[in-house]
């Protein structure tokens, strides 16, 4: 069930050094979400780098939920991806996957999710064009999940 802001969102305070000012105490761990706005929730999958997370979004979407970038495709991702499949109050399905570009933590589990979801990928042509001509480079076939 999605966490809400307690009032209405302030700034913290501003540091000496740049740095991102989140308005909440705490990012969402993974698996989990945190309601940004009526319709709007952020959750965190993990990355296996320095840079270690990458947010995804989901939005309300007629009946369901869309979710906007999908995360690395590693088993930490499936295993935070399935925990909010599980822990979802609402059971609203995922209506539809937005991929905003091709790199592996943005698009890396789109095929399982639309899968999963009997869904459609959502993506700039060019973007999704990249993505097949670079998977099709590696000599790799896709994961099947």
């Amino acid at each position: 069930m999605p966490t809400t802001p307690k009032d209405t969102i302030q700034p913290r305070e501003r540091l000496d050094k740049p740095t991102l000012i989140y308005p909440f105490e705490a990012p969402p761990e993974p698996g989990q979400v945190l309601e940004v706005a009526p319709g709007v929730v952020w959750m965190r999958m993990p990355l296996p780098m320095a840079l270690n997370h990458i947010n995804v979004w989901g939005l309300a979407d007629e009946n369901g939920w869309a979710v906007v970038d999908t995360g690395m495709r590693t088993d930490e991702t499936l295993a935070a991806w399935r925990t909010l499949f599980a822990s979802s109050a609402e059971q609203r399905p995922l209506t539809r996957v937005f991929a905003t570009h091709m790199h592996p933590d943005h698009i890396g589990m789109a095929g399982w999710l639309t899968r999963k979801s009997t869904c459609r990928l959502w993506m700039t042509r060019m973007e999704y064009l990249n993505c097949r001509v670079l998977t099709a480079d590696s000599g790799r076939e896709a994961p099947s999940d």
